[in-house]
């Protein structure tokens, strides 16, 4: 579609649909040429390699120590940035205190509860890591197998059991 405006012609986009139809641009402009690798393009300069980092050696004797205060700080980041502690203390915990009566010593006996439970569970996670450490050392190939049996039956189950 053409428009007079000052006695000048004014082509407009025209775009028609269909494969054999051409795009047509406004007048006095033109497309932009697609550079890709090859076409055009200056090749960067080449920088030195970049030393190749080394994975650290898990069984070296080699060993760093931490002071005491290191190990709170720790806990208390991890426990403190913990979903569970932000989701537990404030829905569930209070559900059983009864506001009725001295809730203080009930908060005390929970929070006593709470950390003691958490405690024991801390060292029976490490009890057991520490044994099985020994045993994944001597069997490095068997907790691979068990991987991948255990994610082929997970896949299996998701085959069977969806409906399509």
């Amino acid at each position: 579609m053409a428009s007079r405006s000052g006695g000048s012609r004014i082509n407009t986009n025209k775009v028609r649909s269909g494969p054999d139809q051409a795009f047509t641009l406004p007048k006095g402009t033109s497309a932009a040429p697609i550079k890709g690798p090859g076409m055009g393009v200056k090749p960067k300069a080449k920088s030195k390699p970049k030393p190749k980092s080394k994975p650290k050696d898990i069984s070296s004797d080699n060993i760093t120590s931490k002071s005491i205060f290191s190990f709170f700080r720790d806990g208390f980041l991890v426990a403190g940035t913990s979903p569970k502690a932000w989701m537990f203390f404030p829905l569930i915990f209070p559900q059983f205190i009864d506001f009725n009566s001295n809730y203080i010593v009930q908060f005390f006996i929970l929070i006593t509860t709470y950390v003691v439970l958490d405690f024991l569970s801390l060292i029976a996670y490490a009890v057991l890591a520490r044994k099985l450490i020994v045993w994944i050392k001597a069997n490095p190939k068997v907790i691979n197998t068990i991987s991948a049996c255990v994610l082929v039956i997970i896949a299996g189950i998701i085959v069977i059991t969806q409906q399509y």
